[in-house]
């Protein structure tokens, strides 16, 4: 992908002076100056775009929370609001149970009115009236109890109509309360969805503002790695066109005794950006403050903190386009413009830099091109 392509962080070129003070005169220096500025500005664009994507990650993964809080609330929501519905329902039933349970009362109290008027409007009905009335006194016996199951039947039809009232009344007031309680619920359900809704919308900004932040870098990258490039090519031809510095063949191995290949020249996933990119040398590990040693004859061009990739390094010039580079030291021991004779000890193995361990990066480039080191010690 671009983006990832963009991150990996490209080896500058191997070149740069220590002693600023004497890049007035010369060009080559004052190009190696401009690159490793060059390379220092992109690399703190590239911090800023790491920040950049790990907060964006950190964004995304709280959105993602959101989201499932807010369908969690929609389903909440969506509950409430059917169980404040069937609750209305409940308490719509009961209403209209009560209505009815009230007429029934009603009514009977209508009647038994409409006998309590009768009987005061034809006069006090007593005993000696039903005896008068009856046929014998089996027919007066039986007026007598049909009377007093008429009287008790009203009372008691009245007592359980007035209790079934009193019982409906009571539903009533309990689904009001729960009815009620429903609402609360919902209510509650719609903040809540509100809240993850307005959390959403603020996050899905805040990623959006990233987002930008990230193409600007991108652009940002991009300018400075053209800029790089055409920096190159002018250091490869100022190199190219000095012919008085000392040529030297690369033939001595620089850690002698330690001849085992961690990571070969090439493309691979690298171990601490975790991107594909080009190994442009090969990894030798060893010890911690083990002597590392110049493989050929030539001029220190670079000594000293080189970027936050490699850290520590050496640059020696070979004469004829030939270079090499040690990074990662713990030590250098030499200087800008030093002479150093083949097998001389230039520093000392460290872990500066992007590291995972102690080790020497060695690293050889023809006219500014990253070639295999190992062709040299075959």
């Amino acid at each position: 992908m671009r983006r990832s392509a963009i991150i990996i962080i490209l080896a500058a070129v191997m070149v740069f002076p220590m002693t600023i003070s004497t890049l007035s005169a010369d060009p080559l220096n004052d190009a190696i100056q401009r690159q490793r500025q060059i390379e220092q500005s992109r690399k703190q664009a590239e911090n800023k775009l790491n920040s950049l994507q790990k907060t964006e990650e950190i964004k995304k993964k709280e959105l993602s929370m959101i989201i499932q809080q807010l369908d969690t609330a929609k389903i909440n929501l969506t509950e409430a609001e059917d169980a404040l519905r069937e609750v209305e329902e409940e308490v719509q039933i009961s209403r209209e149970n009560l209505e009815e349970t009230k007429q029934q009362l009603a009514d009977r109290q209508e009647t038994l009115g409409k006998r309590v008027r009768n009987i005061y409007e034809e006069g006090q009905l007593s005993y000696l009236d039903i005896l008068f009335q009856s046929t014998d006194l089996s027919d007066f016996i039986t007026r007598v109890e049909y009377f007093k199951i008429l009287v008790e039947n009203d009372q008691n039809l009245l007592a359980d109509i007035k209790e079934q009232k009193q019982l409906v009344e009571n539903k009533t007031a309990e689904l009001q309360q729960k009815r009620d309680l429903a609402a609360e619920l919902q209510q509650s359900a719609v903040n809540a969805k509100l809240n993850f809704d307005q959390k959403k919308s603020a996050q899905q900004k805040t990623l959006a503002e990233i987002e930008k932040s990230q193409e600007e870098l991108f652009i940002q990258i991009e300018k400075l790695e053209a800029d790089s490039k055409k920096l190159e090519e002018t250091i490869r031809n100022l190199q190219a066109a000095n012919k008085n510095g000392v040529v030297g063949t690369i033939r001595i191995w620089p850690l002698p005794g330690y001849y085992t290949i961690s990571s070969d020249y090439g493309w691979r996933i690298h171990p601490i950006t975790r991107k594909r990119s080009l190994h442009t040398g090969v990894d030798i590990p060893a010890p911690a403050w083990t002597p590392l040693l110049a493989a050929a004859e030539g001029t220190v061009i670079y000594s000293g903190w080189y970027s936050a990739a490699y850290g520590n390094a050496v640059i020696i010039d070979h004469g004829n386009g030939m270079s090499t580079m040690y990074p990662h030291q713990v030590k250098v021991a030499t200087k800008y413009g030093d002479i150093v004779k083949a097998g001389q000890v230039i520093g000392y193995v460290g872990s500066t830099g992007w590291s995972t361990g102690p080790h020497t990066h060695l690293e050889v480039r023809k006219n500014g091109v990253p070639v295999n080191p190992m062709d040299y010690f075959k």
